[in-house]
């Protein structure tokens, strides 16, 4: 007799049961088809987006960046969190609140994640501000000299139209400049040849550098527009520019060549007083000075033009101060000291690499002694301001010393000087 044959027996394993509360309290049980849940169309972030008022930032500057997360009908979700992350830190970095500070040049990925979603933004760091003069030998305006600035050491303003470019420099030297571009045509990026001297072009190009009292009667040049943004269109507010130029004076082969790299969101500034005041700087000799009550002491290395190699010592003491100037009087002579323009008062500190006032460079500020009938004609120094005392802005006591030396010479003039109460 032939055995049964036994039936197959499938074993299957146990199914998930997912429950559902309903609204009336019942719970509704489905079995797992094996696929993840989908979340709600109306919450689930599908797209992030970044807001920025521009795609570019200085070195050292900051922008303030913002980000939408928003669902498949396009609607903004309120309130999803947002992470943000820069592809080169070393070239910008970014806070968890969107805030991005350029590091160093360079162009980095800005990138927004919310819900598993990205945005990102390509964000270009800007160099600091700098203006660069290439003389010949021969050059009339430069002199056969090279310089370099930028808002560190000098005060650079620059403005812009539709047509022309302005642009002043206020530092060791002074300088301004006009870039015009030629009938019936706008700024815009390439060359503009055959530029003679502004504002005598006529319907062509013009140009003009000059400067330190010196300035070409005729001239010949061409200047290149590399980049230029605005904040709309061309002639709105100019963003930023890069551009070169050559000029040549009275038909001279020689020429001043220059280089302009400009933001307007460059946050440089000059490196202000220094603090802690050096401790080898020039102090007068023990038991010179008295020790209470006003006074002048001058003392001049020998050969030095202003006060000579004999000591003085003067105890009636006139002194004006006006926001960061600071006038003294004593004995035939009138000291100023003039801080730099981004101080609104004098404070404790050493105040170096200063020209005389009033052709001082503003970003740096100045300083002249003089009096008896002599004084320099150009002078070099620095001045340190070791008390002061304002009450309610008014200045109210001040104790000070200075090196100055006139017309390039080694010879120096030290002096020190302390007024009013402290």
């Amino acid at each position: 007799m032939t055995p049964p044959i036994p039936k197959r027996v499938v074993i299957r394993a146990p199914s998930r049961v997912i429950c559902l509360l309903l609204a009336t309290g019942v719970s509704a049980c489905t079995g797992d088809t094996g696929t993840q849940p989908v979340g709600d169309p109306a919450t689930t972030v599908v797209k992030v987006s970044i807001n920025a008022a521009r795609t570019s930032v200085a070195v050292g500057g900051t922008l303030q960046l913002s980000a939408d997360a928003a669902n498949a009908a396009g609607t903004i979700l309120v309130g999803k969190p947002i992470v943000w992350v820069s592809s080169r830190p070393d070239i910008a970095t970014i806070t968890s609140l969107g805030l991005v500070k350029g590091v160093g040049p360079g162009t980095v990925v800005i990138t927004a994640t919310s819900g598993g979603r990205n945005g990102n933004l390509a964000l270009s760091v800007q160099a600091p501000n700098q203006i660069t003069l290439v003389s010949d030998v021969g050059d009339y305006i430069g002199g056969g000299a090279n310089y370099s600035y930028t808002k560190a050491n000098a005060v650079i303003s620059l403005s812009a139209s539709a047509t022309a470019v302005h642009l002043s420099i206020l530092g060791n030297q002074q300088w301004d400049a006009f870039f015009v571009v030629q009938n019936g045509a706008q700024l815009a990026i390439g060359p503009y040849t055959n530029a003679t001297r502004y504002p005598f072009q006529g319907s062509g190009a013009g140009l003009d550098w000059s400067g330190e009292g010196r300035g070409c009667n005729m001239l010949t040049g061409s200047f290149t527009i590399d980049s230029v943004s605005w904040s709309g269109g061309v002639g709105t507010a100019i963003l930023g520019i890069d551009m070169r130029f050559e000029q040549h004076c009275e038909g001279g082969p020689a020429a001043l060549h220059g280089t302009i790299h400009w933001r307007s969101d460059d946050p440089a500034v000059p490196p202000g007083r220094g603090v802690p005041i050096p401790t080898n700087l020039w102090q007068p000799p023990s038991g010179a000075t008295p020790t209470t009550g006003n006074f002048v002491y001058l003392q001049g290395d020998a050969g030095e033009f202003i006060v000579g190699s004999s000591p003085s010592l003067y105890q009636i003491v006139s002194v004006t101060a006006t926001g960061s100037n600071v006038s003294i009087s004593a004995g035939g002579y009138t000291g100023v000291f003039q801080g730099m323009n981004s101080i609104p008062q004098l404070q404790v500190g050493y105040y170096a690499g200063l020209m005389r006032y009033p052709f001082h460079n503003p970003a740096l500020g100045g300083l002249t002694w003089f009096g008896n009938g002599r004084g320099c004609n150009t002078l070099t120094g620095w001045f340190v301001v070791d008390r002061v005392n304002w009450a309610n802005g008014v200045l109210a006591g001040i104790e000070l010393r200075f090196e100055q030396h006139c017309d390039g010479q080694s010879a120096a003039l030290h002096g020190a000087v302390r007024w009013g109460q402290f």
